[in-house]
């Protein structure tokens, strides 16, 4: 798989729970060859500049692995946005609502994307474990997207009310 490649798969297949930018996959990409768990062929292109294609070793499968049976902390969530609403008391109810409906938009778009995947997923799994646990996090990805919106909507809402009060 080519770092472009593996861009096009975060994108399309993990970005309901992982994000990662070119630099990011670039940058990990050369420290995972250095470190020998992963190697690289160049691939010679006529029309475009030249490739690597990425594979894993014997000694990358074996540290994927170990690291798949370790046990994670549970997640430590950061959202910019709920910040800004936490210290928002010197915006306007105005401005809050904007910020919030902007919000709306790209929630409710990125959930349009996750049922998208969800279709994709139905047309081309098997009844294999791999399919049963790309939908699993899938489902996940779709339930927050929703309890997001949702909020959202009760945030608005509360808003609403308080600026009539006012």
């Amino acid at each position: 798989m080519t770092g472009y490649e593996l861009k096009k798969f975060f994108d399309l297949a993990v970005s309901h729970f992982w994000s990662a930018d070119h630099t990011q996959i670039y940058r990990t990409l050369n420290r995972l060859e250095q470190d020998g768990l992963i190697s690289s062929k160049q691939e010679l292109q006529t029309k475009r500049p030249n490739r690597k294609r990425y594979s894993l070793t014997e000694a990358g499968l074996t540290e994927l692995t170990e690291w798949l049976n370790e046990d994670q902390e549970p997640l430590t969530y950061r959202d910019a946005f709920l910040i800004q609403i936490f210290f928002g008391k010197t915006l306007s109810v105005k401005r809050l609502q904007e910020m919030i409906n902007t919000q709306q938009e790209a929630h409710k778009k990125r959930s349009e994307t996750f049922d998208g995947l969800r279709e994709v997923i139905r047309e081309t799994a098997h009844d294999d474990l791999e399919a049963v646990l790309e939908s699993l996090t899938l489902d996940f990805g779709v339930m927050f997207e929703r309890t997001y919106i949702e909020w959202l909507e009760q945030a608005q809402a509360t808003l609403q009310a308080l600026s009539e009060e006012s």
